[in-house]
């Protein structure tokens, strides 16, 4: 039952389409993900077979762009498929750390 519950879920989706942003807005929003770390979540301007937008594309910018396109965790992304770039929010507010401490014992 699982796998006709996952299929139902996809086939019922609709990922609402975000406002049409310019390059100079596109532009804004990943200096600022490059200046100070932050991810970024990129809805493309395409369409699957049903007419649905395709999901998110998130990712950290490091820097990486070109006349043609720019770089989001290893993935080439075409300046004119672009629809709407946005910060991504953390849930709650917060950024949560986890730390991991290992004690090595010598004998």
């Amino acid at each position: 039952m699982k796998g006709v519950k996952e299929n139902e879920a996809w086939a019922t989706k609709e990922v609402a389409g975000l406002n049409l942003m310019t390059r100079e807005e596109i532009d804004a929003i990943l200096s600022e993900s490059f200046l100070y770390h932050k991810p970024v979540s990129i809805q493309l301007n395409t369409k699957d077979e049903f007419g649905r937008f395709l999901d998110p594309i998130e990712g950290l910018f490091i820097g990486e762009a070109y006349e043609d396109y720019f770089v989001i965790s290893d993935r080439q992304i075409f300046w004119p498929d672009v629809r709407h770039v946005e910060i991504k929010q953390e849930k709650n507010g917060s950024i949560s750390i986890t730390f991991e401490t290992r004690v090595l014992q010598v004998k």
